[in-house]
């Protein structure tokens, strides 16, 4: 019956296009942004040094040879290579 209405394209399809967004949002936008900044406040000891810090990714809290350091390092500068 599914294949029935998936050839006569009476299928929702849009259910899956919302689907995939709500996950990509929730999931890489909020839930992916809670475990950076739990370190990076743990770090710091002001909100102002916590603001100073998240315009260069909070690659200014960890040592140039830990990953994290590396990871933001670059999202950095691919966000810079987008805004041009």
């Amino acid at each position: 019956m599914y294949i029935a209405q998936a050839i006569n394209w009476r299928h929702e399809g849009w259910r899956y296009l919302v689907g995939t967004l709500i996950i990509f949002v929730l999931g890489w936008q909020i839930l992916g942004s809670i475990p950076i900044s739990v370190v990076s406040l743990s770090k710091v000891t002001s909100l102002q040094e916590f603001m100073e810090a998240s315009e260069t990714v909070f690659a200014s809290l960890f040592p140039p040879k830990s990953n994290l350091y590396f990871i933001s390092k670059h999202f950095y500068n691919l966000l810079l290579v987008g805004k041009r």
